[in-house]
């Protein structure tokens, strides 16, 4: 398994042929909102590039759920399974209406998706 930070919260999961991603924010979105919450690190661009199998949704706070980064993952394409917690989940599905399996993926909820087992857990920000 590879395992590659992304960025800001956001994780990169490479393992059984699959791409694994954790809340991706590869934007700067945040700081049109909040100026002082800009971007300290660089995005690297290559990441926008890459077809993500499975793509988890911790909670809805821009720099978790940023729909600036989704849209190169999920706008006009399909089959991306999307694993997002309540208010994610809500907001991804009407922001990109397209064929992705989208999962509510709350505390307690689990999922296997080949050889991965997916875990839900109660976290506090």
């Amino acid at each position: 398994m590879k395992i590659t930070w992304l960025g800001q919260a956001g994780l990169m999961f490479e393992t059984d042929g699959k791409i694994i991603m954790i809340d991706p924010y590869l934007s700067d979105s945040v700081k049109e909102i909040e100026p002082q919450n800009y971007r300290r690190v660089p995005v690297d661009e290559s990441f926008l590039t890459l077809a993500p199998d499975i793509i988890i949704l911790t909670h809805n706070h821009l720099d978790h759920t940023d729909p600036e980064t989704l849209k190169h993952y999920l706008e006009n394409k399909s089959g991306v399974l999307v694993l997002a917690s309540g208010n994610a989940w809500q907001n991804v599905r009407k922001l990109f209406p397209f064929d992705h399996n989208y999962v509510q993926f709350n505390e307690g909820t689990s999922w296997t998706e080949g050889n991965v087992k997916f875990s839900a857990v109660h976290a506090e920000h």
